[in-house]
């Protein structure tokens, strides 16, 4: 893979598609960990003598919004890199670029034409370099403007430090994981990981399925889930899954117990046994009888995956499994890999985000990857 390290950078105009998709709230930036994962490839061109321009998205508009402008980032990659930042509204080919500037540009997403992978946006992104930095992974599994076709334009383009460091990282998982090797994939349902099961049933020792997509898998075997969040049409899947587990020989852990209510508002909760689930149950979290048995596997293992909560962390009186399964692990003296916003929200609520081995930026990109093997950018930053 071609690597920003192979390239002269002295006086060239580098344009970097980073990831600065940070979680804001009433316009202030929540958690700058995105921003400041993004820093070393930037400040990696300005050390080489290079120009650094950078280009992100920011949030999901569908058109300009003010409320999702990047400029509100700009303070802090002046403050991270101790240069001063120009806002550009637009790609312009003719812009006069300055040595003792860095160049930001408005929202990807701003404009007409990057969410369908236009041609014409893509040429002028690239028009406006010497070189096209790839280093967004989080964002590496869509083809857009700013990340895909950008390439078929650009003068040469290549990988930043960022996604070589991600993807060097999950490929050692992938290709020499420490045994046993354990995953735990959460989240609300299975449709978008059937294909991460798959692939994680070839590579794992044991396979924990927990989250609302464990009530699917639990349904399957003919346990009584409540009212539970639960995707009918994939109770085949659900059983195909199970039979493959068994197949392989990876153990395949399910929770036991549960955190239920009748609604999600209420703000009393009652602890069931799987044989004690009733009918109008609807479960939020596992149970201390899941916790301790999770904390045990995390224990015994020496390499960790995890994607996905153990529940419905965003309310508090559901938190508790996910809280401490981040715990388990950031303890554990197993090697941790961590990726998805939800699961990165969790540990850093736990305030264990320090204690992980490796923390991926990628949610989509991070199970794409691991799941198909490769990701649409790869084409462009392959060796020729």
């Amino acid at each position: 893979m071609r690597k920003i390290q192979d390239y002269n950078l002295k006086n060239k105009v580098v344009l970097v598609r980073s990831d600065l998709n940070v979680p804001l709230e009433n316009g202030v930036v929540k958690d700058v960990t995105r921003i400041s994962r993004s820093i070393s490839t930037l400040k990696y061109i300005i050390d080489q003598g290079g120009i650094c321009c950078v280009m992100s998205h920011l949030g999901r508009p569908s058109d300009y919004d003010p409320k999702y402008s990047l400029e509100c980032v700009k303070v802090y990659i002046e403050e991270y890199l101790g240069k001063k930042v120009k806002f550009l509204d637009n790609f312009d080919s003719a812009t006069k670029f300055d040595s003792n500037f860095v160049y930001l540009y408005q929202n990807t997403r701003f404009f007409l034409g990057e969410t369908e992978n236009s041609p014409e946006l893509a040429k002028r992104m690239s028009d406006c370099c010497d070189l096209y930095v790839m280093d967004a992974f989080a964002s590496a599994h869509r083809k857009h403007a700013s990340t895909y076709g950008v390439m078929d334009f650009a003068k040469d383009s290549c990988a930043g430090l960022l996604l070589s460091e991600e993807l060097d990282t999950v490929s050692e998982f992938m290709h020499d994981p420490g045994r046993p090797c354990t995953a735990v994939i959460g989240g609300a349902k299975i449709s978008g990981k059937i294909e991460l099961i798959d692939s994680l049933l070839d590579m794992v020792d044991i396979l924990a399925v927990v989250g609302g997509m464990a009530n699917t898998f639990l349904k399957s075997q003919g346990h009584n889930i409540g009212k539970s969040l639960c995707e009918d049409e994939k109770l085949d899947t659900a059983r195909e899954i199970i039979n493959k587990a068994n197949d392989k020989g990876v153990l395949l852990y399910l929770p036991q117990d549960f955190i239920v209510a009748n609604d999600k508002f209420n703000t009393t909760d009652e602890i069931r046994d799987l044989s004690g689930v009733k009918d109008d149950d609807i479960i939020f979290d596992v149970g201390k009888k899941t916790v301790k048995a999770l904390a045990t596997i995390a224990l015994k293992s020496d390499t960790i995956l995890w994607n996905g909560p153990l529940g419905m962390f965003e309310k508090e009186i559901y938190a508790n499994g996910s809280i401490s399964f981040a715990k388990s692990v950031a303890t554990a003296s197993a090697k941790s890999l961590v990726g998805g916003g939800d699961t990165i929200r969790v540990l850093t609520s736990a305030k264990m985000l320090q204690d992980i081995s490796y923390v991926s930026t990628g949610g989509g990109a991070f199970l794409e990857l691991i799941s198909k093997k490769t990701l649409p950018v790869l084409d462009f930053l392959e060796k020729k």
